[in-house]
C-alpha cells in the first residue's frame, strides 16, 4: 500500500502547522492487512483488519503486490449493503 505518500504527508504537515494534531504526533506508516479482525473496537493504529476466515480467503484471491484500494465508511453505504447481502445469500445457500 503507498503510504504515506506524497499527499499524506502533505495533508499530515498542513494539519500540524494549523494546531489540529499534536506537534508530537507521527504520521505512521507500516500499513497492512491482517488477521484478527472484527472485535467492534477500532485497535489496528490505521491497518486494516479482517475476521480470520476473510483473510484466509483474500490470501488465496491476491498474491503479494496486488494493488489494494481501502474504502472508508459509516456501515450504512453502498459497500457495507454488498457485503450483508454476500452474507445473507451465503448463509440462505443462494449464492
Amino acid at each position: 500500500m503507498n503510504y504515506p505518500n506524497d499527499e499524506d504527508r502533505a495533508q499530515f504537515a498542513s494539519l500540524r502547522r494549523q494546531g489540529r494534531i499534536p506537534s508530537n504526533a507521527s504520521l505512521g506508516g507500516l500499513i497492512e492487512i491482517h488477521g484478527e479482525g472484527g472485535r467492534g473496537k477500532d485497535w489496528t493504529k490505521g491497518c486494516v483488519a479482517l475476521a480470520n476466515n476473510d483473510m484466509d480467503d483474500l490470501f488465496r484471491r491476491a498474491a503479494v503486490g496486488t494493488p489494494v484500494t481501502i474504502v472508508g465508511g459509516d456501515g450504512r453505504g453502498v459497500f457495507a449493503r454488498l457485503v450483508r447481502d454476500q452474507v445473507n445469500a451465503s448463509n440462505s445457500g443462494t449464492q
